[in-house]
């Protein structure tokens, strides 16, 4: 038997999540939460209750790791006796390095999407993606090399590290996702170059306040990229909305 063919018209009326597909059945639904008894005692209060408890008692996600090396030790503590914290810095740029590595697997996998759904009018090309790809990837390179050089481990994972990597999680799913379509992958990659803006300029300050000229130098150079990176995907993202609009288009191109 040969596979069924779903055309656009059945596709569009298959989406079933709402209550209003059944307002009979939705009714009852409503009736049934109404009358239904809990399965276990407690209410929304009691758990704010419990989470407020947690937040109390919370010891926070992950440590600073020690320096690695000598010089690390004694830029650390050089850096105490002046008052200012070099962990704060090393926590931010962990956190960057952690994104910046990703930043380059949403890429690839943006890279993979559009060998396969490509639009030479709309854009992105190939080759665009690939230069974007690679600068990320330099900007990795920088990150990693500003770590090591303060005798730091840049492969030792900080607090905001960890919590930059469950952040960018849902991003690397929509990407990976076979099922997207070439909008939400450009929606995804636009909302990784916004955070990658901010980050770098929060880089940036921290270096400045600490007297790190020469990084603030070299990271403004990599933040004048990742401008560059976020005027050309949010240009494609809204070229590519307006051709949804135009042919009426939601999910998956033709």
């Amino acid at each position: 038997m040969a596979p069924k063919v779903l055309t656009k018209e059945k596709i569009a009326g298959m989406n079933r999540t709402g209550i209003g597909m059944s307002p009979v059945d939705g009714d009852q639904m409503v009736q049934g939460a109404r009358e239904g008894a809990p399965t276990s005692e407690g209410s929304s209060a009691g758990l704010q209750t419990v989470r407020e408890q947690y937040i109390a008692e919370r010891t926070g996600i992950g440590s600073m790791p020690p320096p690695t090396s000598l010089k690390g030790v004694a830029k650390a503590a050089a850096a105490f006796v002046r008052d200012q914290r070099p962990n704060v810095f090393l926590d931010r740029l962990g956190e960057r390095l952690a994104f910046e590595r990703t930043g380059v697997r949403l890429y690839d996998a943006l890279l993979t999407h559009v060998s396969v759904v490509s639009d030479k009018t709309l854009g992105p090309t190939v080759a665009e993606l690939r230069t974007i790809r690679d600068e990320e990837h330099r900007h990795f390179e920088l990150l990693r090399n500003t770590i090591q050089s303060m005798g730091a481990d840049p492969t030792a994972q900080t607090p905001a590290a960890d919590a930059v990597s469950v952040e960018s999680h849902g991003l690397l799913q929509i990407l990976t996702d076979p099922r997207s379509s070439r909008s939400q992958c450009l929606h995804a990659i636009l909302v990784a170059e916004l955070a990658d803006n901010e980050g770098w300029q929060t880089l940036i300050q921290l270096a400045r306040t600490l007297g790190h000229d020469d990084l603030v130098t070299r990271f403004e150079q990599a933040w004048r990229e990742e401008v560059i990176h976020l005027e050309r995907v949010r240009g494609w993202f809204s070229a590519q909305m307006m051709a949804d609009m135009n042919e009426g288009r939601i999910g998956v191109e033709a």
